[in-house]
């Protein structure tokens, strides 16, 4: 049996990718033998975080029982391969002695996918995704987002235990042009089809820039914070910046000087992935 994990990384597609799964879970059993378990799945969000949540902060073990469980109930099922999908294991907590962990708990053998988004629209995504979180205040910057974005770096733990073969690295931005949903059923030896469902194209929307600017401001108050974090608010103010793009997506948080000093800063690192597992020598 196969363990297939799609470990994201946090905004590139994730939402997109587990709801499209959970969507076609029939078609990829029944047609391609691969089971997307409703066990240990959120119900409402469709990924797979409560297998791996509390491991991950170090509240208690993987949980064998449910994971033997997952196993044998493929097996009733026929399937030839599992497909499990947490951006949770993209967690800079995630050490190498936590994937030697996941590597015993499933005891079978366990293929990565993963997506990479260029280093400077990546840090600006976490950042907004942070401050519609509350995370992110009116003294904060986007200095203050903290994560990994040494990409060969990142890999290497997965690589020292699973081996180089055994993951699949995808640049975001060049499967954004193809097609997100094609791009990752084609990880899967599936050429898409017309019998795919699609999910709505409007989960978890990008917000404009000028927007969140007053959302981090608004932070600082629970109350007001309130009148600009709700569903109402933000699909008028989505649907503004359409009418009004160049006022609501405007200022960047990241400076022109700036984003080009991140992507010279993490040029080799990016050229050493692709040399390595894409057999290239240019990852986006």
């Amino acid at each position: 049996m196969e363990i297939i994990i799609h470990i994201g990384r946090h905004k590139t597609g994730t939402t997109s990718i587990q709801n499209f799964l959970a969507l076609n879970e029939e078609l990829l059993l029944n047609r391609y033998g691969i089971y997307y378990p409703d066990i240990g799945r959120d119900p409402l969000m469709k990924y797979h975080h409560p297998i791996f949540r509390d491991w991950a902060e170090n509240k208690k073990n993987l949980d064998l029982q449910l994971i033997n469980k997952i196993i044998e109930n493929a097996k009733r099922k026929s399937a030839s391969r599992i497909l499990l999908s947490s951006e949770i294991l993209s967690r800079d907590s995630i050490t190498e002695t936590k994937w030697i962990q996941l590597k015993e708990a499933f005891n079978e053998e366990i293929l990565i996918i993963v997506y990479l988004r260029r280093q400077d629209k990546y840090l600006q995504s976490m950042y907004a995704e942070e401050i519609k979180a509350g995370l992110i205040k009116s003294k904060s910057t986007i200095k203050d987002t903290k994560t990994n974005l040494d990409y060969f770096q990142f890999l290497e733990p997965i690589c020292r235990t699973l081996t180089q073969n055994r993951i699949i690295v995808k640049s975001f931005d060049r499967a954004i042009k193809l097609g997100l949903y094609k791009d990752f059923v084609k990880n899967l030896g599936i050429t898409f089809n017309d019998e795919f469902q699609l999910p709505p194209d409007n989960l978890n929307q990008s917000l404009p820039w000028r927007y969140l600017n007053i959302v981090r401001y608004a932070n600082d108050y629970p109350s007001i914070r309130r009148l600009f974090i709700n569903t109402i608010s933000m699909r008028l103010i989505i649907s503004l910046a359409k009418i009004f793009p160049s006022f609501f997506n405007t200022p960047l948080p990241l400076t022109e000087e700036q984003r080009q000093e991140i992507l010279s800063r993490y040029e080799e690192s990016n050229k050493m992935v692709a040399r390595k597992y894409l057999g290239e020598e240019n990852l986006f």
